[in-house]
């Protein structure tokens, strides 16, 4: 089963294509491929997103979006893991957006990590268009379960659709800094020592 995240990258985005293009992350870079721009480093890829975002409105802070989509341990090899990262990108992007693909075999589980421009080649910004209300995670996951499910590959059942975090939200509860986080957890314990709803 894939899960998908997706956060925004605000500064050193040369680096974070770096990290993903690794080679020992990627077998010498075999699982890395791009769409409209370079895979030779991270510097000449985040030039190349630079020249498209100066044609934009130059009114946003975001560099880039930054995809990651985790494998089930087992169930995928790196060919099939990359095809599926393509075309997660090709229907989520629609070939507006300029990305690196890399699949990463370095870890128990096989991964992809997708950057793309935050502003497509028409000059707008993919957080005005399309993550509105930050709800692009819901498309990124129906996208890449219906891929999933196309590729015979296991999706997460009765996952809640209505919910999610923000990349924010999510380190600030992995952190344990979240409020939401410590009021839910204050909840629940009152109702575990509460008799009644009168006690809670």
């Amino acid at each position: 089963m894939a899960t998908t995240e997706i956060h925004a990258i605000k500064s050193t985005l040369s680096v974070a294509i770096d990290y993903i293009i690794n080679p020992d992350k990627t077998e010498e870079k075999l699982y890395v491929n791009s769409f409209g721009c370079s895979i030779e480093n991270g510097k000449k890829a985040s030039d190349e997103f630079e020249m498209v975002r100066r044609n934009g409105t130059g009114r946003g802070t975001l560099l880039a979006q930054h995809i990651l989509q985790n494998f089930k341990p087992g169930e995928v090899e790196p060919e099939q893991a990359i095809e599926i990262g393509i075309q997660l990108a090709n229907k989520l992007l629609k070939g507006e957006y300029q990305y690196v693909i890399a699949t990463h075999v370095d870890k128990q589980h096989i991964h992809n990590h997708i950057i793309f421009n935050n502003v497509n080649f028409n000059g707008k910004s993919f957080e005005y268009l399309e993550n509105k209300g930050a709800k692009v995670w819901q498309k990124l996951r129906d996208i890449s379960d219906e891929l999933c499910l196309e590729n015979n590959l296991s999706v997460v059942k009765n996952a809640e659709k209505s919910k999610g975090k923000s990349w924010w939200e999510y380190q600030q509860h992995k952190q344990g800094l979240s409020w939401k986080s410590q009021l839910k957890n204050t909840i629940d314990e009152a109702i575990m020592d509460s008799m009644d709803f009168m006690e809670l």
